[in-house]
């Protein structure tokens, strides 16, 4: 069809008002007869009041159907619009969604009514991601009357989801009716997308309206699972000895779409297959949500997972309980689940025991029969009771090296043998939760442990490092611990303490400092100590180390400071390098009278002195020599050579030494004192 064949055509349904519509999304795209049109200026009297229509709207390289596809950045955007008129001037208008456009783009006129949208989507594509975007077309009359057509839909898809990787249970290809196929997949997608995960089983299940079966995702493995029992019914099937795709769908928010298909599986009738066992559980009994031993009178609900469904389950638990005539109660939970239900005598003729083995049968629709014996149970009555435990000849404190040896004396009414032993963990942490076992002496258990020698390899020092004792039945499964025995451990005294003395006024006063240091946890106390006598004991923080208090000193003299720290059993470290600390306790100015050169000037202020300078004038009041420290102190000490400013020699005479500084509250201070210089 020719371009003048093509415009009568469209004059014609604009004139009978027929809108050719074709979809302008997908997913949920609506078409353009539900879009908005809206005229945004009607024009002048006497003008063109006439309103441009749209006819309709083309997305070339369209999907089969006449939808966009799914564009990604770099992409070409060619939508062509067709109008009643060919005198517009047409402008698409929001395209910031999908190219970062923001202002109005034009539209190639092709003639006859009909308009070009050509874009090139930019990539990178900056601010713009993925998801389902819109954008709107104006057409304008050469008199100014507005035509807008809103909500033009398109899908922009970078990164759609992906699927990692997946599995299928039983791992195999040959499958039959009411097979149990436990199917499971790990995806990514873009940031911040949601994702739904479907399995479609169109090709093996031919009767279902939706194949779509949606997967649930696991918050404990981050993969998406799905149970799918083949269908039963011959007619529902796909067809026996073909390849039959199991696909996988991962559809996120935007509106990315991935179809996976990791397994393929072939369906099989002629031959028959037995049901399997794949998994099971113990219900009850339980403790704290961990199965236990059995004991008589005990329910047991076992629950079986199976390879197929619509079977017919039966137990047998004639190894747990001999004799026992009652059957278990078998109970279909979901689909290839059953549960077995089964309650001991109260009284059985077993001994106590493990392995204790529970038969399972499974019957097939079609009669094939699956028996399973790996179900197995552990049946205890009697629980060994400790009678005694000491420790040989024990040293009041044990160090690297050292024997320990422990008697210990068990009972049992199961008839079984006892294995006895003790955890060394505490002492030797490589050994983790194994039991170190004894020799039997007797009616006792003597067992033997020797402390590693070697620092790296022993455990932490303590005064009550305990050693539990261990009786664990022989054949059986009942063990009890005995956890009452204790020894002191002491192979190294604390790290050597860091003391730290803190002078900033808010923690110093007239007659105390406060001094805090780090030592390493394993110290308890930290001593300090001023000079010979006076001495203070503070506790340490056990997770930091850290220790902190306040010592009291002697005013106006030198105070020598010592710490050393010490753990529970005793141990100290070396004392600390001495402190010295002269605490200052008068605001003062002092310097020798009279001053000969290259001795020291002092100036001191309990309270504290910011900003200070310390300044000698002449009595003309010229500078001499001027000092400047920086931040706060309580007392500053600086030597004069005799020398000036310029470093030429001052003369012989009167001189004036003034200190000007800030107070802890901001308020300016001034001291002056005369001062005499000599030859």
């Amino acid at each position: 069809m020719n371009r003048h064949e093509k415009g009568r055509r469209l004059r014609w349904a604009s004139w009978i008002g027929l809108w050719a519509v074709f979809a302008v999304g997908i997913l949920d795209s609506p078409p353009i007869s539900g879009q908005p049109v809206e005229e945004t200026d009607r024009g002048t009297a006497g003008g063109d009041t006439l309103v441009a229509q749209l006819v309709s709207i083309s997305w070339l390289d369209s999907l089969p159907g006449g939808s966009p596809p799914p564009h990604r950045n770099g992409d070409t955007l060619r939508v062509e619009t067709a109008w009643d008129r060919a005198d517009l001037n047409v402008s698409a208008i929001g395209l910031n969604q999908i190219s970062s456009v923001n202002d109005t783009v034009p539209l190639a006129n092709l003639g006859e009514g009909l308009y070009l949208l050509d874009l090139v989507i930019p990539d990178p594509n900056p601010g713009v991601g993925d998801g389902r975007k819109t954008f709107s077309f104006v057409a304008t009359t050469p008199t100014g009357v507005d035509t807008t057509v809103t909500e033009n839909r398109l899908c922009l898809t970078n990164t759609p989801p992906q699927a990692v990787t997946s599995s299928l249970v039983p791992d195999r290809t040959i499958f039959q009716a009411v097979d149990l196929l436990s199917l499971s997949s790990f995806w990514t997608t873009a940031t911040g997308l949601d994702l739904e995960v479907f399995l479609d089983v169109s090709a093996v299940d031919t009767s279902l309206i939706d194949p779509l079966l949606p997967a649930t995702l696991s918050e404990e493995t981050g993969r998406w699972e799905i149970d799918y029992t083949i269908p039963s019914a011959p007619d529902r099937r796909g067809p026996d000895n073909q390849d039959l795709p199991l696909v996988w769908v991962g559809r996120d928010s935007g509106c990315g779409v991935t179809r996976d298909t990791s397994h393929v599986i072939v369906l099989d009738h002629s031959v028959l297959t037995s049901p399997t066992l794949l998994s099971w559980d113990q219900l009850s009994p339980v403790d704290n949500g961990v199965p236990r031993a059995l004991r008589d009178g005990d329910t047991v609900r076992l629950l079986t997972r199976w390879d197929r469904d619509s079977l017919a389950v039966s137990a047998d638990f004639s190894e747990v309980a001999p004799g026992d005539t009652s059957r278990a109660v078998v109970v279909r939970r979901a689909p290839a689940e059953y549960e077995v239900i089964y309650t001991l005598p109260e009284f059985s003729p077993r001994p106590d025991g493990s392995g204790l083995r529970v038969g399972l049968a499974a019957e097939g629709p079609v009669g094939a029969v699956g028996i399973d014996r790996s179900v197995s149970l552990c049946l205890s009555n009697h629980v060994p009771v400790h009678l005694e435990s000491r420790i040989i000849t024990s040293p009041a404190i044990y160090r690297g090296g050292d024997s320990l040896r422990i008697v210990t004396r068990w009972t049992t009414e199961s008839g079984l043998d006892l294995k006895v032993g003790a955890r060394f963990d505490a002492l030797e942490p490589a050994l983790g939760d194994s039991i170190w076992p004894g020799d039997i002496e007797g009616d006792s258990v003597v067992i033997r442990f020797e402390i590693p020698s070697i620092r790296d390899e022993r455990g932490a020092d303590g005064s009550a490092i305990q050693i539990p004792i261990v009786a664990q039945e022989n054949g059986g499964c009942s063990r009890a611990i005995f956890d009452q025995v204790f020894i002191a451990l002491d192979t190294s005294p604390p790290d050597t303490i860091g003391p730290v003395l803190d002078m900033l006024p808010s923690q110093t006063f007239e007659d105390s400092i406060f001094v805090s240091g780090v030592t390493t946890p394993e110290a308890d106390l930290v001593n300090l100590q001023r000079g010979r006598t006076d001495r203070l004991s503070t506790v340490v923080d056990s997770v930091t180390g850290r220790f902190g208090a306040m010592l009291a000193l002697t005013p106006n003299e030198i105070n020598l400071i010592t710490a050393n720290a010490e753990d529970e059993l005793g141990n100290r470290t070396s004392s600390s390098e001495p402190m010295f600390v002269r605490q200052v306790s008068t605001l003062r100015i002092t310097f020798p009278s009279p001053f000969p050169r290259n001795e020291e000037i002092s100036v001191q202020d309990p309270r504290g002195m910011n900003d200070l300078t310390l300044a000698i004038y002449d009595l003309e009041g010229a500078l001499a020599r001027r000092w400047q420290p920086s931040g706060r102190v309580l007392e500053f000490n600086t030597v004069w050579d005799g020398d000036d400013e310029v470093g030429g020699r001052a003369r012989q005479g009167y001189y004036l030494v003034r200190a000007t500084w800030r107070d802890s509250e901001g308020r300016l201070r001034e001291e002056t004192e005369g001062l005499i210089l000599a030859n």
